[in-house]
């Protein structure tokens, strides 16, 4: 038997991989596929052809030791040469501090594809390794191979992939809404010019995660309400804005790139891009000039119009939904340069993987000044890495207000999503984003409810996911699956039970009085529900079916409902539906 392993980073390269070992493929011959940040089209397994991801390979010290070079790397990449941090810096402001949410992405990936082909020919024990040259796994397999003796290796010459440009915070989805929203949107800019006379001015960037927290500031006369998404796309719709940007766009990417070219002939950047002996720097410099092209000119415009906004307007006060991302990062730095007092809350889970340090993605260090979160239990972790607890008020969620109206799924919506008097069992699908195989969970989902005839099993997927290839999935299964995109509440409130991977919705479907049912390895920093027993647990489609015959049994496991009710306390403060207010009550301060 002969066994190859292939390591992809996009579709393409999976294809000719696969191609190119067919060809050689014997009966008892085997071909494994290592897929790198993307998912394959369905039906590309079969008896010989497995697929697979860097991060199957881990163990829970591997994600130690990645989350470690992911905090210290994502924080420091751009101070490894003190020239071109100071190159970098526009108005005060690191565009390499800014992007460090984007590049924690690129480093995690990165360290766990190494650590992964590392791990995956130690327990393969592969005949031949097939990669593309040119591409960023192929970087990284040659980058393995000058420390590290991976055998036999065979290259495929295909064409690098290209860069694309486009406006990191606008896609084509977001300007077809933009040009819906017009009339609206304008007339906010315009009712923002007037003001609200002897008020106070408050800042704020929701996204939709801060729940009805705008309506509410705005129910107060004394102040004027500012949205800086309605800002952000009035800029953008300027032509005089628009012309300068694209004016001045090729001669700051002519800049940054010699900038970058200089910092990459360095002594520093040959260095410092090591991790447990392996040197990466080819795989950052493959990414780096799509960062250059695409995005730093762009911060360097926003950089520039928020100072103009912010000394005109003079803001009191400025919330934000996060501040890491590349925008709201730069509203907390531009208004810590005018001294404008700022807070974040919290927008979703988080549980550190690391037990020690200050590195907690998207949430600590802290770049605002305050940050409200939902329960004491997330206060307590941002405290253990290093946020002062004076900086932390917790709140509750505004975005769950909506929820301290509990109430069931009433008949009529059972009838019209088609589930007529069948007790409803969902399973809600993971940003596609995260790494999560929701296809596989929701497969195994349809397995297991096979005995369970009088049930109807509800597939809700995530709002960046298509319904085609879960309907495809249920079609394969002969399974009677209802797919929706929409109408979460109403579906956790009509449930029985609710299963995720490890989803916001899981917490909302405790907080609503349903029992959870986690569908995942346990794995250190993986599972928000890990230190708990509020939960059922599954692993394949028969702890699956055990779990669901625990939850139709009405069971109640060791006095889980009242373990339940501490956890969504400590996690969700009181669900009062007052968050909002809460909330709103400390940005009024804030702003005096």
């Amino acid at each position: 038997m002969t066994k190859y392993l292939a390591i992809a980073s996009s579709e393409r390269e999976f294809l000719a991989a696969r191609q190119f070992a067919e060809k050689r493929l014997g009966k008892n011959d085997k071909l494994i596929v290592m897929c790198h940040s993307f998912s394959p089209a369905r039906g590309a397994e079969s008896s010989n052809i497995v697929l697979t991801s860097p991060e199957e390979f881990l163990a829970d010290t591997d994600i130690q030791s990645i989350e470690e070079g992911v905090g210290f790397f994502a924080r420091n990449w751009y101070r490894f040469d003190g020239s071109f941090e100071e190159r970098t810096t526009h108005k005060g402001i690191s565009l390499g501090f800014v992007h460090e949410n984007d590049l924690a992405y690129f480093f995690r990936t990165t360290l766990s594809l190494l650590k992964g082909i590392l791990k995956a020919v130690e327990r393969e024990r592969p005949d031949k390794i097939i990669i593309g040259r040119m591409s960023f796994a192929g970087k990284a397999v040659s980058s393995i191979s000058k420390t590290k003796n991976l055998g036999n290796v065979e290259f495929l010459d295909l064409p690098a992939e290209k860069g694309f440009s486009r406006f990191p915070n606008i896609s084509r989805k977001k300007l077809r809404e933009i040009r819906k929203q017009l009339p609206g949107i304008m007339s906010g800019l315009l009712a923002w010019k007037r003001g609200k006379s002897g008020g106070r001015t408050v800042f704020i960037r929701s996204r939709g995660y801060l729940g009805n927290l705008e309506k509410e500031l705005q129910k107060d006369k004394f102040l004027n309400v500012v949205s800086l998404d309605e800002f952000l796309f009035g800029r953008l719709l300027n032509p005089l804005n628009a012309y300068s940007y694209f004016s001045t766009r090729a001669a700051m990417q002519k800049r940054f790139k010699q900038t970058f070219n200089d910092f990459k002939e360095s002594r520093k950047f040959g260095e410092s891009f090591v991790f447990e002996g392996i040197n990466f720097g080819e795989n950052f410099a493959l990414l780096f000039p799509q960062l250059i092209k695409r995005d730093w000119p762009e911060f360097v415009f926003l950089i520039d119009k928020l100072s103009e906004l912010f000394k005109s307007a003079k803001p009191d006060a400025l919330v934000l939904w996060e501040d890491c991302v590349a925008f709201e990062r730069i509203c907390a730095l531009v208004a810590k340069q005018g001294r404008v007092k700022s807070i974040v809350l919290q927008h979703g889970l988080f549980r550190p993987i690391l037990e020690k340090g200050d590195w907690v993605r998207g949430f600590a260090p802290l770049t605002a000044d305050k940050i409200a979160v939902w329960g004491k239990r997330f206060k307590d972790y941002l405290v253990s890495h290093g946020v002062q607890s004076g900086k932390i008020i917790v709140t509750g969620g505004p975005r769950f207000d909506s929820l301290a109206t509990k109430g069931e799924g009433d008949q009529g919506f059972l009838e019209k999503i088609g589930a007529g008097g069948r007790e409803l069992v969902v399973f809600a699908s993971q940003q596609p984003s995260v790494g999560v195989n929701s296809y596989f969970i929701a497969k195994e989902a349809m397995k297991a409810m096979a005995d369970f005839n009088d049930k109807q099993l509800i597939i809700k997927i995530h709002p960046l996911e298509k319904p085609g290839p879960y309907q495809k999935i249920a079609k394969e299964m002969n399974s009677n699956a209802i797919v929706m995109k929409d109408q979460l509440y109403e579906l956790i409130r009509a449930a029985s039970v609710l299963i995720t991977h490890s989803s916001t919705v899981g917490l909302e479907a405790m907080a609503l009085g349903k029992p959870v049912i986690v569908f995942a390895k346990k794995s250190a920093g993986q599972d928000l529900f890990g230190p708990t027993n509020t939960v059922l647990r599954a692993e394949n489609a028969e702890d699956l079916k055990g779990a669901l015959q625990t939850v139709f049994s009405k069971r109640d496991e060791r006095g889980m409902r009242e373990r339940i009710k501490k956890f969504v306390f400590e996690m969700m403060f009181r669900q009062d539906g007052k968050a909002t207010e809460r909330v709103a009550a400390i940005v009024k301060e804030m702003a005096g």
